[in-house]
């Protein structure tokens, strides 16, 4: 909501990338305070949307050169998106296709971790493989701040790029 301010030069009180760092850790708390008080399991259409920014966001920010400490809180957060987007596919099919999105955008390592700690089952009926085929949509899953990067951000096309990914594949031996 607030990375359109990035490009904002401001003298004036709090640099707008302060106020945008700040409300990435506070949708983090939100989606932690949430999952503990009410879980995934039960049919939530609102919990989607916070659920793939924060994902968005920890897989953006998971990189190399991320320490130690912080890889760890941003992988913790992307195990707990991925759990609630799995739930959450249970009762709409926009869940689904974001929860394919986001394990298709994890590095290998990540996707072994959320092997190990959710056991997803990943043996669908061939009825739900064919809606797979169906995913049409418009709607840009994280935010975008140039029209430019729009077409990166649109569900069709991150479920394209993301359809030939699997979870059963074997992750390259790397190092953390």
């Amino acid at each position: 909501m607030y990375e359109p301010l990035l490009d904002i030069k401001s003298s004036q009180g709090p640099a707008p990338q302060h106020f945008v760092a700040d409300a990435k850790k506070h949708l983090q708390t939100l989606v932690r305070l949430y999952y503990l008080r009410h879980g995934f399991e039960a049919m939530d259409l609102f919990i989607v949307v916070p659920l793939m920014v924060a994902g968005s966001d920890a897989i953006d920010a998971i990189h190399e050169q991320t320490n130690a400490d912080d890889l760890e809180t941003l992988r913790s957060t992307l195990i707990l998106v991925a759990k609630g987007l799995y739930d959450q596919r249970r009762n709409h099919y926009l869940a689904q296709a974001l929860y394919r999105v986001v394990r298709g955008r994890m590095r290998p390592r990540e996707v072994e971790l959320l092997k190990d700690a959710m056991n997803p089952d990943e043996q669908e009926p061939e009825e739900k493989r064919e809606m797979v085929q169906a995913v049409r949509s418009s709607w840009p899953v994280s935010v975008v701040k140039k029209m430019s990067d729009l077409d990166s951000h649109i569900l069709t096309n991150l479920v394209d790029n993301y359809a030939h990914l699997n979870m059963e594949e074997k992750p390259e031996a790397t190092e953390d």
